[in-house]
C-alpha cells in the first residue's frame, strides 16, 4: 500500500513533467528546423541575385563590344 501512494505522490508528477519536456524539446526543434530552412532559403535567395547581377553586368558589356 505504501508502495502505491509513493509511486502516486512521486511518479505521476514525474512522468507528467518528463512528458512536457519531451513536448517542449519537440516543439523547440520544429522551430529550429524551420529556422534552418529559412536561413537556407535566404543564402540560396542571396545567391541567386548574385549570379543574375553578374549575369546582366556581363550580358551589358557583351552589348557594348
Amino acid at each position: 500500500m505504501l508502495t502505491w501512494i509513493i509511486l502516486l505522490v512521486f511518479g505521476v508528477p514525474l512522468v507528467a513533467f518528463i512528458m512536457q519536456s519531451m513536448r517542449i524539446n519537440r516543439n523547440c526543434q520544429d522551430r529550429l528546423q524551420e529556422i534552418s530552412e529559412r536561413l537556407a532559403q535566404k543564402r540560396q535567395d542571396a545567391i541567386d541575385a548574385k549570379v543574375a547581377e553578374i549575369k546582366s553586368k556581363r550580358d551589358k558589356s557583351i552589348r557594348r563590344d
